[in-house]
């Protein structure tokens, strides 16, 4: 899966924004929606069975390799897409859903 997001990001150049946060398509700016839906996604298969480490998997457990990977990556960008998401928070304490966008309650 990592390698997946990876090689995208390589094609599209904007599934994941080295800023922080996910973009919607091609030239789109990293979005609270978008973000928050290859969040959830990532977190369902880092979730999807019991992580095993990689080191014990084998070629019955691709399952395991693939939840691994995706956890992984949500650790490796956790940093990154935390402070993204505080740049986005404004003055009175209300967030928008991108840089010079909106201020949405759904960004909250």
């Amino acid at each position: 899966l990592k390698s997946f997001v990876v090689e995208a990001d390589k094609a599209t150049n904007t599934i994941t924004i080295p800023a922080g946060g996910f973009g919607g398509g091609p030239g789109q700016l990293a979005h609270c929606a978008t973000s928050y839906a290859a969040i959830l996604a990532l977190s369902i298969v880092a979730g999807a069975t019991a992580v095993v480490p990689v080191s014990d998997c084998t070629t019955t457990t691709t399952d395991a390799k693939t939840n691994n990977a995706a956890l992984q990556y949500l650790q490796e960008i956790r940093t990154p897409l935390y402070a993204w998401y505080l740049s986005l928070q404004q003055h009175d304490g209300g967030f928008r859903m991108h840089h010079d966008g909106e201020v949405d309650v759904r960004a909250t």
